[in-house]
């Protein structure tokens, strides 16, 4: 992958994360206005903006090392993006629900529904972070070689 290219994954990348801060912003909002919220629901806010702040992760790791990332970590890091999109639009339709069409929220959320919420976001922080773990460590490995590579050449050049 060139470096363009793993700039305009970054920047698609950091637009995702960006969304999930602002959803994780307005599930919090609600969650300190309700009397009766739940702790989980303000779990479900600290998982969203954990979450996008691992796809920030991945973004800045696409940004410096896209022109070493290969296609099929291409495609694995697009579909936990993906996901991670999904989830984040989930979370948000299932708290405009409960907003009324004035200042005060409609109805506290299901119990079930954020537990369920709350299992994908955990599921896609983990997935994210096994694929950076993963990258940095190609991409570790990939300097070493090449550095040990290059003293070979150099003791051989010596001889």
């Amino acid at each position: 992958m060139s470096g363009l290219e793993g700039l305009a994954v970054a920047a698609s990348i950091i637009q995702v994360a960006d969304a999930g801060l602002r959803i994780s912003q307005t599930v919090y909002a609600y969650a300190e206005s309700v009397r009766s919220a739940d702790k989980r629901l303000k779990d479900v806010a600290i998982d969203v903006r954990v979450t996008s702040d691992i796809v920030r992760h991945v973004a800045e790791l696409f940004d410096d090392f896209g022109k070493h990332v290969g296609p099929k970590e291409l495609q694995t890091a697009n579909e936990c993006v993906n996901r991670c999109k999904a989830a984040f639009k989930e979370v948000e339709e299932y708290a405009n629900k409960a907003k009324p069409r004035v200042s005060k929220w409609r109805f506290p959320l299901r119990e079930r529904k954020l537990e369920l919420m709350d299992a994908k976001l955990e599921q896609l922080k983990t997935s994210l972070h096994i694929m950076l773990t993963v990258i940095q460590n190609k991409n570790e490995l990939k300097i070493a070689v090449e550095r040990k590579s290059t003293r070979m050449t150099t003791h051989c050049l010596r001889i």
